[in-house]
């Protein structure tokens, strides 16, 4: 029904061309408004983490929760420090706040920057100011960078002011004495205080602020900005001792903030000499959208020169976070469409043209695999999804799985194509062919009749076709031998990547959803667009010819002669390549990270700086919650807390523990958790009251913002930020606090949340959905394998090769240490599917070699040579293809690449090794042969063969034989030929006739369902007589090696057939018994000589045997049975001997005689109104084992392999005796 489908759509190929390809323009439109934002002229991409996160997890809901109580946990950290890497001084800081100026200006948003010129302190004088103030006169805090700055100014002013200003400022300095001193001594103090008042303010803690002096207190510049008033020390003072002095005070703040665990790896490294700003941005503003980035990217360029009140200085900057690893991850996804995909269409169009040497060949499989991307793209448009690092790989995928299909197409349109110039090859001038042109074409090449030949084809053959209409029925009959293997191998292909849908990771599942549709799609289009291109764009017929090898048929020749010696240890080869690769299943393990791009790209090297200087950009929020029980104690208790100290001294390896000293690929950097905070505040815990810390939470929060403790006060956060290998050693980090926290804080609920969460989750989800996927595809090919073998055993070998594929991919990761990603993850679905192309399109063209050839060894070594080159060119096209991902910029793409190439043709080489060898060992047919025979219960009825199967099994015993078609007058076989093969006519009628010198003489005519050759089968004598076809005959054509295949594959249908070989067999005996008694009796013997036969039985088949005969011992001259009914079943003789007589009282005689393991009562197998001529008789007391119908047919069903066996050997014997008989009976009897 499909086949006739896809025959009526390529009825009008005109029709069908134009409505593809206005389909695929609405389409294409459509796909392009959605994946090309025009705002930005750039494509649209997904690459942030988002979709590798399973979003229906309950870690995705605690992190949606953690969020909205805490806010997000990532942010931008940028390093600098100075190239030279020395000492911070009063310089770095300038280019410090130079730093804060621009990035403030440049980036939209109100961006937050947290900074050493910004980060407070919690202790000490100027509590609540920066490490940088210091107390002054009147407790007021001043910053030593300021305070530099201005007597800088102040000094320059100095050297500025001319020699008569002295005399006007000592004037004024002593007026004001003279006022001051005329004022009441209270009302100067009185003054004075609210002067004080005046000028300072505090902060809610009391701490003063510096404020802006009155203008009466400062002079201005002409910028605007204030500045303090100069007194007489500044003038006194040089550049470079204030630089000196200034240098000082900013060291010895540095190297308090090196004692201080708040800011020590956040804002400064432990050596002191690389500083931080932490950039936060606003919820409205995308930190990796490119108009930021490439604001950042201007900002902080390295290494980058600043010019200072010191001079220039030149500082290294390096900034890192997941905005950036995002925005250069989209950037690398985009440059890998602009080389990778032009890459992959460029080789794709070279190999077809190497493949066909012929544009034509080009044209027809560029076409339609692009509009089968279109179509996958145009369903994307339309389920509103965009390319991701995942889904990049679909392009190529579907550009070498759908180049494969249009090949094997094409390569069987040339072969269809071929038969017409194989038989004008044969026969050069055709009668169908002008000898005139012929002649010409000959002179031209000077006599040489190979290129003769050629030329005449492409002259002459191409336009007798196209005007006979006969190129339409060469696509047609492609079409209509194409549609079964091709929609079978899309369909193999599709469940290798249906099966990736089962993950919960949105990427993967996306992988495996649209590289489906775009399967379907090209496979359709392979089938009808393709054909309907061929009608005006059809390719040369494929010369089939022995001179035309090239280096692939030449190597197909010598692999063909070596599995041809060595099949069978070629099988075993594999086998143990299989067993090797197993053997690295231990060291399998699963690893997962975020950072997709290259070591030495620009943000991995800023990320090492930054995670090496100061702290790792990995974290881990744990959220800590009330249980629900009212004895339950609660998040603000000094209980609380001192749990949270001991939890983050054994976290920080603190008070001599070993802590996480012994977790690899883990390094905890800082812990933030109120309890140092608490700690700086109160100095100390001792004494801690639940009192105290509710109040430090409120007030903590609204001094310096920081939030512990969530709104509702029921969720309170701690944050580890560490250096994690992958997402291994992360899970083992969690594995190991669930034990160790319960211990700390025994009484609250606990849960992981963060990016690194989810990242471990994916990993477990990975590894878990990596079994299930390629479990599942294994069990779906097996299926599809098992219904087209019609088979489970013969589906399972034929899965072999795949399976040995897979086996060496996950092998292989163990043995070379490679670790299990969320890319690599999705190879093994993949290559099972693609790889069960190739085992398809060989076995699909060895089921019509075989019928052909009768030889199924013969058939595989034929196939290897045919289908070879197709096989090899769609999967260098496959190899290439993925290799070419290798050039990828981002590790996971490059290696997923590499992996699924050589995984491919790993698939490749045992799909042309094992799996010819295989089916030269075991032979196949397949679903299609099946369906293609026609076997109907009325046939059925009239073919003895098939007595007492069904139609089911009567096909299948026929597809384990062949079938051969004739026309009338066609020999089958000649008189005195070699025979081997039994001959059932299945339809039509064969004359049976001898020769001679009078000519022939004919003995019978056959009519459907007769069989003919039992004694050639079993015994391989020559031909007693000839046979020819009388009109359109099909015959079903058996041989010995058919034989022991069906015995194995399909014991009970064996079983069945062997039986009713044996009442043919019978029946032939009989006949021929009769004419020995007729022929005995004109001569007056008693006994007929007749050749003994040796009985040979397993001893394994005869203990089975005997739980369903009947063991008796007979004396001298009894029956077998009875006398009334002798012949009421068969018996084994186990022991003694019994003679077979004549059944006829009136005309005794002896006709054999039978010894242990041999067969007697053979008169039961004849069929009903046939009277046996002979009866079995005890010659001396025998001990035989005695079965009715009824009980054969009971082991045939509950033992068929002894069944089998038992009906085999009962044949073989038959043969023999027959032989034997028909000797006698030409010699005479005697």
């Amino acid at each position: 029904m499909l086949t006739r489908a896809f025959l009526r759509l390529n009825h009008s190929p005109l029709l069908l061309l134009i409505a593809i390809l206005l389909g695929t323009g609405v389409v294409a439109w459509q796909a392009f408004g959605h994946f090309w934002d025009a705002e930005r002229s750039e494509l649209r991409l997904d690459s942030s983490v988002e979709p590798f996160i399973a979003q229906n997890s309950q870690a995705y809901q605690d992190m949606l929760r953690a969020q909205a109580a805490f806010g997000r946990d990532e942010v931008l950290v940028v390093a600098v420090e100075y190239t030279d890497r020395r000492i911070l001084d009063t310089s770095f800081f300038e280019i410090i706040a130079t730093l804060e100026q621009e990035l403030t200006t440049t980036i939209p948003g109100n961006l937050r920057i947290t900074s050493l010129l910004n980060a407070p302190k919690l202790q000490g004088s100027c509590s609540g100011k920066t490490h940088f103030h210091q107390e002054t006169l009147g407790s007021i805090c001043v910053s030593v960078l300021e305070r530099y700055h201005q007597e800088l100014s102040c000094l320059e002013q100095a050297s500025s002011v001319v020699p008569g200003d002295a005399g006007i400022e000592s004037e004024l300095e002593h007026s004001l004495e003279e006022e001051l001193n005329d004022l009441p001594a209270s009302l100067e103090a009185e003054q004075l205080e609210l002067g004080l008042e005046e000028d300072i303010a505090v902060d809610d803690s009391g701490t003063p602020l510096l404020q802006a002096a009155d203008s009466s207190d400062i002079t201005s510049t002409q910028g605007g900005s204030t500045e303090w008033l100069c007194d007489e020390d500044a003038a006194e003072q040089t550049p470079k001792s204030l630089r000196s002095v200034a240098d000082r005070e900013v060291n010895k703040a540095v190297g308090n903030i090196t004692n201080d665990p708040l800011l020590l790896r956040d804002l400064l490294s432990l050596d002191g000499r690389t500083a931080a700003l932490v950039l936060n941005f606003p919820p409205e503003v995308r930190a990796e959208s490119t108009l930021v980035q490439e604001s950042l990217a201007k900002v902080l360029h390295t290494p980058r020169s600043f010019a200072t009140r010191q001079g220039n200085r030149s500082v290294r900057i390096a900034y890192a976070g997941p905005s950036r690893m995002v925005y250069e991850a989209s950037a690398l996804m985009r440059e890998d469409l602009r080389l990778i995909l032009p890459l992959s269409l460029s080789l794709m169009l070279i190999l077809l043209f190497l493949a066909f040497r012929n544009v034509k060949g080009v044209i027809i499989p560029a076409s339609t695999v692009v509009l089968g991307l279109v179509w996958t793209a145009g369903a994307m448009a339309l389920l509103g999804d965009v390319l991701n690092l995942v889904t990049l790989a679909c392009a190529p995928i579907l550009i070498c799985v759908g180049n494969g299909y249009v090949i094997k197409l094409l390569h069987q349109f040339r072969l269809t194509r071929g038969e017409l110039a194989e038989k004008v090859n044969a026969d050069p001038v055709h009668p169908e062919f002008d000898q005139a042109d012929w002649i010409m074409v000959l002179t031209e090449h000077e006599g040489d009749m190979k290129k003769a030949r050629a030329a005449y084809l492409q002259v002459q053959l191409e336009p007798l076709k196209r005007d006979r209409g006969l190129l339409h029925e060469d696509i047609q009959g492609t079409v209509s031998h194409s549609v079964v293997p091709v929609s079978v191998t899309a369909l193999t292909t599709v469940a290798g990547f249906a099966a990736l849908t089962i993950s919960p990771i949105p990427a993967i599942q996306q992988l495996g959803v649209y590289s489906s549709v775009g399967i379907f799609a090209i496979n359709f289009l392979t089938l009808t667009f393709a054909p309907a291109l061929l009608h005006y764009l059809p390719l040369p017929a494929l010369d089939l010819g022995a001179g035309t090898q090239d280096w692939i048929s030449s190597g197909m020749n010598k692999l063909a002669g070596m599995l041809q010696k060595r099949s069978k240890q070629v099988i075993v080869a594999w086998v143990v390549v299989a067993g090797f690769a197993v053997l690295g299943f231990p060291n399998l393990q699963v690893d997962s990270s975020s950072n997709s791009l290259p070591q030495e790209h620009p943000a991995n090297q800023d990320l090492d700086l930054v995670q090496t200087a100061l702290a790792g950009t990995d974290t881990l929020r744990i959220v800590f919650e009330q249980l629900e029980r009212p004895d339950a104690p609660g998040l603000q208790t000094a209980q609380t807390i001192w749990g949270l100290r001991s939890l983050q001294h054994w976290l920080e390896n603190t008070d001599g523990n070993a802590g996480l000293a012994d977790l690899s690929g883990v390094q905890v950097d800082k812990v933030y958790s109120p309890v140092p905070y608490l700690e700086q505040t109160r100095q100390g815990l001792s004494k801690l009251t639940d009192e105290e810390v509710e109040r430090f939470f409120t007030i903590l929060k609204e001094r310096s913002g920081l939030a512990f403790l969530s709104d509702d006060g029921k969720m309170l956060q701690i944050t580890i930020r560490m250096r994690v290998s992958g997402s291994s050693a992360f899970l083992s980090l969690t594995e190991r606090l669930e034990q160790k926290i319960p211990e700390f804080v025994p009484n609250l609920r606990f849960q992981f949340t963060g990016s690194g969460v989810l990242a471990s989750e994916s990993a477990n989800n990975i590894a878990k959905g990596q079994v299930q996927s390629v479990l599942i595809a294994l069990a779906i090919v097996f299926t599809l394998l098992s219904l087209m073998f019609l088979s489970w055993k013969m589906g399972l070998i034929a899965l072999f090769p795949n399976l040995v594929a897979v086996l060496l991919f996950f092998g292989g990761l163990g043995w070379a240490g490679i670790s299990i990603g969320v890319t690599i993850s999705v190879i093994a679905a993949i290559a099972l599917g693609i790889g069960v192309d190739d085992d398809i399109h060989f076995l699909s063209h060895y089921s019509t070699a075989a019928n052909k050839l009768r030889d199924k060894r013969a058939a595989s070594l034929h196939t290897i040579r045919q289908v070879g080159q197709p096989m090899v060119a769609s999967t260098v096209t496959l190899f290439f293809g993925f290799i070419l991902l290798g050039f990828s910029g981002m590790q996971a793409q490059a290696l997923f690449g590499v992996l699924t190439a050589l995984t491919l043709l790993a698939c490749l080489f045992i799909d042309l090794s094992f799996l010819p060898a295989v089916v030269m060992e075991t032979g196949l047919i397949t679903v299609w042969d099946y369906l293609g025979l026609r076997i109907d219960h009325s046939l059925l009825n009239r073919i003895g063969i098939f007595r007492g199967m069904n139609v089911h099994e009567a096909k299948l015993a026929t597809l384990m034989a062949f079938t051969q078609e004739m026309q009338d007058g066609d020999p089958l076989f000649r008189q005195g030929d070699a025979g081997s093969e039994l001959f059932v006519i299945l339809n039509g009628s064969v004359r049976v006739y001898l020769e001679g010198k009078q000519g022939e003489t004919t003995l019978a005519i056959l009519e459907t369902g007769t069989s003919l050759g039992e004694m050639a089968l079993f015994r391989n004598t020559p031909r007693s007589a000839s046979a020819a076809a009388v009109g359109p005959t099909k015959l079903l054509v058996i041989n010995w090696e058919g034989l022991v295949k069906l015995q194995q594959r399909f014991p009970e249908i064996a079983a069945l057939l062997f039986l009713n070989l044996a009442r043919t067999l019978a029946l032939n005996l009989n006949g021929t018994y009769a004419r020995l008694i007729k022929q005995n009796r004109s001569q007056g013997q008693v006994a007929i000589a007749v050749e003994k036969t040796v009985g040979e039985i397993n001893q394994k088949h005869l203990k089975v045997l005997k739980h369903y005969g009947h063991h008796t011992t007979l004396a001298v001259g009894r029956p077998l049975f009875d006398f009334k009914n002798p012949n009421k079943g068969l018996g084994l003789v186990l022991s003694g001997r019994m003679q077979v007589q004549s059944a006829n009282p009136a005309a005794p005689a002896v006709l054999a005689e039978r010894g242990p393991l041999e067969f007697v009562g053979a008169g039961a197998l004849l069929p009903s109104g046939v009277a046996p001529v002979m009866v079995s008789v005890s010659a001396a007391e025998v001990e035989v084992l005695r079965f009715r119908a009824s009980e054969f047919f009971k082991l045939v069903k509950e033992h068929p392999h002894t069944a089998a066996h038992l009906a085999q050997h009962l044949v073989q014997q038959l043969s023999d005796v027959q032989d034997a008989a028909n000797s006698r009976l030409q010699a005479g009897g005697g």
